[in-house]
């Protein structure tokens, strides 16, 4: 198969003026060989974009974060890939360090370091917990490029094989599929680094804001801890995390919060301990949590 050097891509929900704004910036600075943005929204192509060489896709549902990244992959089939968050702007010279690190022997994923706009650390070199698997992402990378168990997905670099072999679990739809793919790639041979030196900024959760990550939070740990954990750690997870729902409730009444986050909550740690999706895309229904609140404005 004939592939070109780089393509990234750009998941979209919602504004599009935030997501082609970043894309004309990459485009215009020639970071990449292609680039297309995944329109999980199934918003038609903005007439913004004009003529561009920027591609708009559309897929048949909305594929979630790693089910659109591997439909994007699929468009244009490159060395390497860039996916990328569309409210995070990575600088040209970080882009070709990300790049570039795919080109150690033995290098399957990179990333650059994540601080938010206060300038403290949001996602460095992640890690898991080894009872409960439990992820982390709070290490500064502490030289050029630093090894670590999984990168986050807001700005992930991969290298074909790492996609063709592996893939994004789509099976999450939102949420833990960037800590996915860093562990199963480690666990195939391949190193995970992030690169150090200058940092990206990146404003948390301006997607997944809301009650819209709650669900998720709770269904996709337990998923993960029972897929690469044991059913002991799955447990322990689930206890760990109920924990939080007093609290949780008690906001939810003082705040007035509709929906309420403890319903999301209990309703993620119950579909947590259901049989686990047998194949990489997401599940037919999804998002989960459209059947309780309004997805499109929550």
């Amino acid at each position: 198969m004939n592939r070109i050097y780089s393509t990234a891509v750009i998941i979209h929900w919602g504004d599009p003026s935030p997501t082609i704004e970043v894309a004309q910036r990459y485009h215009q600075e020639g970071s990449f060989s292609k680039i297309v943005i995944v329109a999980n929204d199934l918003q038609p192509r903005p007439r913004a974009l004009g003529v561009s060489p920027i591609s708009w896709v559309i897929p048949p549902r909305n594929l979630g974060y790693g089910g659109g990244c591997n439909f994007g992959a699929r468009q244009y089939p490159a060395l390497k890939y860039a996916f990328l968050n569309a409210d995070v702007t990575v600088k040209s010279n970080v882009i070709a360090r990300c790049l570039d690190a795919l080109d150690i022997p033995g290098v399957g994923i990179s990333a650059p370091a994540l601080s938010s706009p206060d300038g403290t650390l949001q996602s460095g070199c992640g890690s898991v917990s080894r009872f409960m698997k439990i992820p982390r992402s709070d290490t500064w990378p502490t030289g050029s490029v630093t090894d670590c168990c999984w990168a986050t997905g807001a700005a992930l670099f991969c290298s074909w094989e790492v996609v063709d072999a592996l893939g994004f679990d789509g099976s999450y739809f939102l949420g833990t599929e960037d800590v996915d793919i860093g562990f199963r790639a480690k666990l195939a041979g391949w190193n995970v680094v992030v690169i150090g030196g200058e940092v990206t900024t990146h404003p948390a959760r301006t997607t997944l804001k809301g009650a819209r990550p709650v669900y998720y939070d709770m269904r996709n740990q337990i998923w993960f801890t029972r897929r690469h954990g044991s059913f002991v750690g799955g447990t322990a997870i689930t206890f760990y995390m109920l924990r939080a729902l007093p609290r949780v409730a008690l906001a939810d009444l003082f705040k007035r919060r509709r929906p309420s986050h403890g319903l999301l909550m209990i309703h993620g740690l119950v579909d947590g301990w259901r049989a686990l999706p047998g194949s990489l895309e997401p599940l037919v229904g999804e998002p989960i949590p459209s059947r309780w609140i309004d997805w499109h404005h929550d």
